[in-house]
């Protein structure tokens, strides 16, 4: 086979069925990704017992699974997939566009698991039992971008997939970003990203298979970091008293909308330099999320879009 080039691959996901999380199913949706590091782990174990010599003398295979990251643009379309297969409770609402409310959960382990399908130079992996572990997400050149990091079950080989994309222009720009603090808009902020690590692992079980068996969430940690124009002492002071803020980031284009809420953020840094002559000065803020009790949540993502999705029941 000749070389190929990453610009004909393919990546596809679709629903497992809630019973058989694990069990591959083919794509139903595809995703135009920046770039992707999803591969199979496969420990192995080089025997070494007392024998006469001191090389070893086989190698044997311990439990593998899945682990990778994807990084695409935040496609309205795509979006609520991801959101399905992470930490959340989502409930859709509407006929078109549809709205698709997804609360940070505390569940161990996912509701719902994806089958992602990769074709790299015209080889077919078929990646099962998939959840997001993590997910982070940042403002690159005015397009929203999301990485999501994910854990899986298993890898074998399947069906070479037949791509269909109809995502193209439902990425959102500049010009449809709007960040509030405490419900009031600002337009002092850059530089800002979001990350949602929910310490998600993929962990074996004693059973019939080699691959991993379930996947658990741990403790999360919601992380918002940023910079903004220093301009007086009240971000400051609120970090120095560890005061909680409510933040948001709405983004609009049209009918379609992200809504990224964290009701309880506390600065857990804020550094201030003079950089230099010509260098405006400037506060970096790292904050992190603490659990809201009146939505019952570190965070919520509510996406607006014409996708209709429908889940395993």
């Amino acid at each position: 086979m000749a070389v190929g080039l990453g610009a004909a691959g393919i990546v596809g996901i679709g629903f497992e069925a809630l019973a058989t999380p694990g069990t591959y199913v083919a794509p139903t949706k595809y995703l135009p990704i920046e770039n992707e590091t999803i591969q199979f782990d496969q420990p192995i174990t080089k025997r070494r017992p007392i024998q006469g010599v001191v090389d070893p003398v086989g190698s044997v295979l311990g439990d593998g699974s899945v682990s990778g990251d994807i990084t695409l643009a935040a496609y309205h379309d795509i979006i609520p997939y991801f959101q399905y297969a992470s930490r959340a409770t989502v409930t859709k609402s509407g006929a078109g566009p549809f709205t698709y409310a997804g609360v940070a959960s505390h569940i161990a382990e996912p509701n719902y698991t994806l089958s992602i399908t990769i074709e790299r130079n015209g080889i077919v992996f078929g990646y099962a039992g998939c959840a997001v572990a993590s997910q982070s997400w940042s403002i690159d050149d005015g397009i929203l971008m999301v990485t999501y990091s994910i854990v899986g079950y298993d890898e074998a080989v399947q069906a070479g997939p037949t791509a269909t994309y109809d995502s193209t222009g439902n990425e959102f720009q500049s010009g449809n970003y709007t960040v509030e603090y405490a419900d009031v808009s600002v337009d002092t902020v850059t530089d800002l990203s979001i990350e949602i690590d929910d310490s998600g692992v993929a962990e074996a079980r004693i059973t019939g298979t080699s691959g991993a068996d379930i996947i658990l969430w741990g403790e999360r940690t919601t992380t918002v970091s940023l910079s903004r124009d220093f301009e007086a002492r009240t971000e400051y002071d609120l970090f120095r008293a560890a005061t909680s803020q409510k933040f948001e980031l709405i983004v609009t284009d049209g009918t379609h909308s992200l809504d990224f809420l964290v009701p309880v953020l506390v600065a857990g840094s804020y550094e201030i330099q003079l950089s230099g002559q010509g260098e405006v000065v400037r506060g970096s803020v790292e904050y992190e999320g603490d659990y809201d009790s009146v939505t019952g949540s570190g965070y919520t993502l509510t996406t607006i879009t014409d996708e209709d999705i429908t889940v395993p029941v």
